[in-house]
């Protein structure tokens, strides 16, 4: 859809309004902020046919306009990625500052602070996700025998992950076993995620004892993804989020990490910072929010992703650089914690 200068002028200056304040926009407010450019009834004439178009919807009657759902969408796509504002230098130190210095700390710590930074700086919610434990590459895997048929296992990753787990044996192992099959992980699959060692290892251990395959099998279950919130009652503060049951279903999804994880799952697979609106969401009371998320490259692998979630009316024009910005210092820190 392609707007004529008019009506695509009438309409950046609705949803810059709408978001800075929240409430219908009126032709007179328009008119008032282009100075006289066009008569309040000729700008009702195009916010009519904007509306026609499925971008705006008109509340009550009397009421000015807002912005449909299919609106931001155009807003995103056709304006907002044209002319992002540049991120200011006083939110660049702010990012760095809280992901930098990485010394003592873990990719948790580091990812508690990114979603700190976000919130922060958006007033809204911010929101990391660990990178899916598949996808991290081993860098030193340990079996400690701590008891008669359990074994502690340690596993370091690139990234900078430890997952230690305790597991039962049906038989006993020896810790000179557990030893020599610690250090062939370590001589042979040191680099490798741990999806691909799970296929590589399982052909190459088949020779061997059927206690090793199962220990090996829960060793490299390494566990779920973990996200990380701060920020969840900015949200309260949104007049969107005075409806009870809109505010039950978001904090729903705040307590249920599976929801979080599929809302970002789209941002997985952008090389760029994605913007997903009401529509993409599983629940219809969440209709009426919006994330900005991006996601943070290790070895020039999207592992994991971070983002802001507001209301739908939030600036993305603001948010998309410093949401791109993080995830870039991310990918930084990262690497300085192998």
């Amino acid at each position: 859809m392609e707007l004529g200068d008019r009506h695509r002028k009438v309409f950046e200056v609705v949803v810059k309004e709408y978001i800075k304040k929240g409430e219908p926009v009126g032709s007179r407010t328009v008119s008032k902020i282009l100075k006289g450019r066009w008569s309040p009834a000729t700008i009702r004439g195009i916010m009519a046919d904007l509306e026609d178009m499925g971008l705006l919807y008109q509340p009550h009657t009397s009421a000015g306009r807002v912005p449909t759902e299919k609106g931001f969408r155009y807003y995103v796509d056709n304006i907002v990625k044209k002319g992002s504002k540049r991120i200011s230098e006083r939110d660049r130190k702010l990012i760095v500052g809280a992901l930098e210095p990485t010394q003592g700390k873990t990719l948790e710590e580091v990812l508690q602070k990114a979603s700190e930074v976000l919130s922060a700086i958006s007033k809204y919610s911010g929101i990391a996700v660990s990178p899916k434990p598949s996808l991290m590459r081993l860098k030193y895997i340990e079996f400690l025998r701590i008891a008669e048929k359990k074994v502690l296992v340690v596993i370091i990753t690139f990234s900078g992950s430890i997952f230690n787990r305790v597991i039962a044996l049906e038989e006993d192992i020896s810790q000179a076993d557990l030893d020599r099959m610690g250090s062939y992980l370590n001589e042979r699959f040191v680099g490798y995620t741990i999806l691909e060692i799970k296929e590589m290892m399982f052909e190459e251990m088949k020779r061997e004892k059927l206690e090793y395959d199962k220990l090996l099998k829960k060793a490299l279950e390494v566990g779920d993804q973990k996200v990380f919130i701060k920020g969840q009652f900015n949200m309260l503060l949104e007049p969107e989020f005075s409806d009870i049951q809109r505010m039950k279903a978001l904090f729903k999804a705040f307590e249920d990490k599976s929801i979080i994880i599929k809302m970002l799952d789209k941002a997985m697979k952008s090389p760029e910072p994605s913007v997903i609106l009401g529509g993409d969401f599983p629940l219809k009371q969440l209709r009426n929010i919006g994330v900005v998320a991006s996601p943070y490259v290790v070895d020039d692998e999207n592992i994991g992703t971070i983002g802001v979630v507001g209301p739908m009316r939030m600036d993305y024009s603001k948010l998309i650089p410093i949401v791109d910005f993080t995830a870039k210092t991310l990918r930084k820190v990262i690497k300085s914690l192998k």
